[in-house]
């Protein structure tokens, strides 16, 4: 998922009314990799975000040790998948994100 997916504000209810509602039989049997996006992050920086979802920090997926579910990567098959965080993140040349990138 690329982000922006509870609008407007990025609140549980809207996580829950516009997505887990919404895609509850599909879910039950599947997996998603969310991004957050500047609309998750109007409420609280995102912390509803975070609460909703379980994103690997430790290389649980293969992917390297982020410590942070604002940025994580994960490997599928042959792939290997970067999600990075653009609004709530430190995103300078030295910070975290881009050290852990790197």
């Amino acid at each position: 998922m690329l982000g922006d997916n509870a609008y407007n504000g990025g609140t549980d209810a809207e996580h829950t009314n516009k997505y887990f509602d919404v895609y509850q039989k599909i879910l039950a049997n599947t997996f998603t990799w969310p991004c957050i996006g500047n609309h998750e992050s109007y409420t609280s920086n995102g912390q509803p975000y975070l609460d909703a979802f379980y994103l690997p920090t430790k290389t649980q997926s293969a992917g390297v040790t982020s410590n942070s579910e604002l940025y994580y990567s994960y490997d599928y098959g042959n792939i290997h998948f970067i999600s990075l965080a653009s609004i709530v993140a430190n995103v300078s040349a030295k910070g975290p994100q881009m050290a852990w990138l790197k």
